[in-house]
Formats: C-alpha cells, structure tokens, sequence
C-alpha cells in the first residue's frame, strides 16, 4: 500500500466535466456555498469537525484517521457575496488508497470538485493516483 504526503494538494472547484490539466487554464467552474463542501466533507466516514466556522469559513477544520493514515482539511473562500468555497487546503499521511476513497466521495456529492497541486496541475481522483504512484516509481 503506497502512502503519500498530502501537503502539496488541495481541493479546488472546477467544471463538471473534465478540467483543464493546469489551472492557469481554468476559466469557468462550479460555485459550491461552504456550507455544501464542508457537508460532503463532515459525510466521509470518520471524518471529523475539529473546529466550527466561527466566525468565518476560515476558521473551519476538519480531519480524519484511521491508523496511522491522517489528514486534516481547512476551507478558504471566494471573497463574493454571498462567500463561496475557493478550495480546501490538505495536510497530512495517508495511503493512496484511503485519499482516492476520500476524493471520490466528495465528488459525488460535488461533481465540480478536482484535485490541485503547487504545480497548478489539476487531477481526478485517479489521475492523482496514477501521477503518485508513477513519482513513487521514478524516485
């Protein structure tokens, strides 16, 4: 079972439909309210509220462990009124596996939700899959 650390992901909103590769490129996507994502997130099994959005979405944290496989995920907003989510940052160590899993049940609550790295590539949950363990391969 390949672990990854997280750090370099994060969450972003995107179309429906299969994204740009890089976000650069990224010209339209879903508009989510907070509430929505931090709800999809909370449904994962043993994913947990660490701390409420009070007094703003930016305060909000959540996380999950099972084991020795953990993350944590905090939420950052589109400065619009009414907020809108910008993307969740990710930290922490965990199987492959146990992210994918992860990933895949907040998009099918939320189709327009992809995966981000620093190097502005966006990702489906099996794309980020493949892209691991093919690092893993070479390093």
């Amino acid at each position: 079972m390949r672990r990854v650390r997280l750090d370099d992901w994060n969450l972003m909103p995107g179309p429906i439909h299969e994204p740009p590769r890089s976000s650069v490129e990224l010209y339209e996507s879903e508009e989510y309210p907070p509430r929505l994502v931090a709800e999809a997130i909370l449904a994962f099994p043993g994913m947990r509220l660490v701390r409420p959005a009070e007094p703003t979405w930016y305060e909000w944290r959540a996380a999950w462990r099972d084991g020795d496989d953990q993350f944590e995920i905090d939420m950052s907003l589109y400065d619009v009124d009414p907020p809108l989510w910008g993307g969740t940052g990710v930290v922490g160590y965990c199987s492959v596996e146990a992210f994918v899993r992860f990933c895949r049940h907040v998009r099918e609550r939320l189709p327009g939700v992809w995966l981000h790295n620093s190097a502005c590539e966006v990702h489906s949950p099996e794309s980020f899959a493949a892209q691991v363990v093919s690092a893993d391969d070479c390093g």
